[in-house]
């Protein structure tokens, strides 16, 4: 707990307000309230944060889940994170935050048909999460060594039957995932391959068909 955080908390405690203009929008004085045992305060900043500071909790919806979902004093907070991850889950993988989320919490994004993002970006946010893991990857993916493509592989494992690879146009194929082509099972390549060249051809990988996309005024 930083000294402000402290001094701040402990004026709060002898007079009963709070002086909300050198406030930041972080969780720093969340966990101090909850920490020095003020659950008054931390039902109180909750509520503000959620009137005044919707903007920063939506970009950071990741790493305030991920830091207060096991407290219960922050209930409130959790509550209004997962309502907003219910109505918009594409907001989570779009937030500055988004590799830091659980495998669990992406692939339960990615299973969802009203994830309201084209199929190529899905595709990027999940390639950058996986990249986030193996950080001392050469960044030119043609020096990656056996073991290394090994590794790729099998963080994109679970994630691969659950992007619609068959909605990706053939140009963003070819720029963005044919690059990674080997972390792909050999029979999503081979059809793919197929699909491209002679659409509308029967092939063996299942087709998940197209998300559900809000309409555009």
């Amino acid at each position: 707990m930083s000294p402000t955080v402290f001094e701040t908390l402990l004026k709060y405690m002898y007079t009963g307000k709070i002086d909300m203009t050198c406030y930041k929008p972080d969780l720093y004085l969340l966990k101090g309230a909850k920490y020095l045992g003020i659950p008054g305060l931390a039902l109180y900043l909750q509520d503000y944060m959620i009137k005044n500071d919707p903007l920063w909790v939506n970009e950071n919806l990741p790493f305030v889940l991920q830091q207060c979902h096991s407290t219960p004093e922050f209930a409130k907070l959790v509550d209004y994170c997962r309502f907003q991850l219910r109505k918009n889950p594409s907001r989570i993988l779009r937030g500055p935050t988004f590799t830091s989320i659980s495998e669990k919490l992406l692939l339960s994004l990615l299973e969802r048909d009203d994830l309201d993002m084209d199929e190529i970006e899905i595709w990027d946010k999940v390639l950058a999460w996986s990249l986030d893991k193996h950080k001392d990857f050469d960044p030119d993916v043609k020096k990656w060594s056996t073991t290394d493509i090994e590794k790729m592989y099998n963080t994109l494992s679970p994630f691969i039957p659950h992007i619609r690879f068959f909605q990706i146009s053939q140009e963003d194929y070819f720029l963005n995932i044919r690059p990674y082509k080997f972390c792909l099972p050999a029979q999503l390549r081979e059809d793919l391959k197929v699909r491209h060249y002679l659409p509308g051809s029967t092939v063996k990988t299942t087709i998940l068909p197209p998300r559900v996309r809000s309409m555009e005024i």
